[in-house]
């Protein structure tokens, strides 16, 4: 199952879907479906888009998870899981 994680993205850099919609020039109809999880396709020069305007790869926004597992997105690791905390 492929997922979208771009609410995920989007909350870690504290960016809300008026804001990405301005930055890319994309629908905010479409930034919605995106980051509900409800889109069916996207077009890669949206996902290109989305990318640059949010300083991330595209394996931060689209993950394959395996058949038969049950994650949900919160399951997901992050890119910055494996970094130590400042506080630490």
């Amino acid at each position: 199952m492929i997922v979208c994680k771009l609410s995920r993205v989007m909350g870690d850099k504290r960016w809300n879907q008026k804001q990405l919609a301005k930055a890319t020039g994309i629908r905010p109809n479409t930034i919605n479906a995106l980051y509900h999880g409800y889109a069916k396709r996207i077009s890669l020069e949206h996902l290109e888009k989305i990318c640059k305007a949010l300083d991330c790869k595209l394996c931060d926004i689209i993950v394959e998870i395996p058949d038969g597992e049950d994650k949900t997105i919160k399951d997901l690791p992050t890119r910055d899981a494996g970094k130590k905390s400042k506080t630490s």
